[in-house]
């Protein structure tokens, strides 16, 4: 007798717990990096170019098919939101923390948050469209090396072992899990959910990835960023037009 899984779900779920996989294997990628000093600012270009190609290729497309003007609100609130919580986050680091554990702390709550909304997001985009969910997936995967090699280095200044740091970013990762199961019961409109993504994802690329490396990479080793940059939104076009 055969289980009826829902197909969305089903490849939600997939990409979840890739991105569990991802959260455990970011203490090697950190190794690796500090011993061959390979450029991290690079993978951050690509994966900005990805969240750029991302939004203008898949998600907006979607947006502006169901002919709805009202929302472009909420891809303003999506940008609006994680401001607003980066700006929170970084001021209560800044001004009220007495201890670098309770650092660790919040940069901890800060991808929790990060990770649930992005459990919502992965289902829904599966139900609107295979390939915007696809995408999508691609795109929160290549987010979470940065990302999770980033949590790392803070876990480790904040005064956690490196058994410490790696347990809690898996068990921080498992919210994405966690989000996608309780998407699955929670009737919301999925086009809602992809506009408010939308403003997060031009927020993620435009004030944090690219800024990022603007502010490390001098002279010509911009150019070289930047052609990475064009690289990743190229993977993304490649991509949709493979899967077409």
């Amino acid at each position: 007798m055969f289980i009826n899984i829902d197909p969305s779900l089903a490849m939600a779920l997939v990409f979840g717990l890739l991105s569990i996989f991802i959260s455990l294997i970011a203490i090697l990628i950190l190794d690796i990096l500090s011993m061959k000093k390979i450029d991290l600012n690079l993978s951050i270009s690509y994966a900005a170019g990805v969240f750029i190609g991302l939004i203008f290729l898949d998600l907006f497309p979607e947006i502006v098919e169901t002919g709805e003007p009202s929302l472009t609100v909420y891809v303003m609130a999506g940008f609006l939101f994680f401001s607003v919580l980066e700006l929170v986050m970084g001021y209560h680091e800044r001004h009220h923390l007495q201890s670098n554990i309770e650092i660790g702390y919040m940069d901890l709550i800060s991808d929790l948050i990060h990770n649930f909304i992005d459990g919502f997001f992965l289902l829904y985009a599966f139900k609107i469209d295979f390939l915007l969910g696809l995408m999508v997936g691609i795109g929160v995967l290549l987010h979470e090396i940065p990302q999770e090699v980033s949590d790392y280095i803070v876990l480790k200044y904040s005064g956690f072992s490196r058994v410490q740091a790696i347990l809690l970013n898996v068990l921080v990762s498992m919210s994405t899990i966690l989000a996608i199961l309780i998407a699955d019961i929670i009737s919301l409109e999925p086009i809602l959910l992809v506009s408010f993504m939308a403003g997060n994802y031009i927020y993620l690329a435009t004030v944090d990835l690219i800024p990022e490396v603007s502010r490390k990479v001098k002279g010509v080793g911009r150019l070289k960023n930047y052609l990475f940059f064009i690289f990743g939104i190229l993977t993304m076009y490649i991509l949709e037009i493979a899967i077409v």
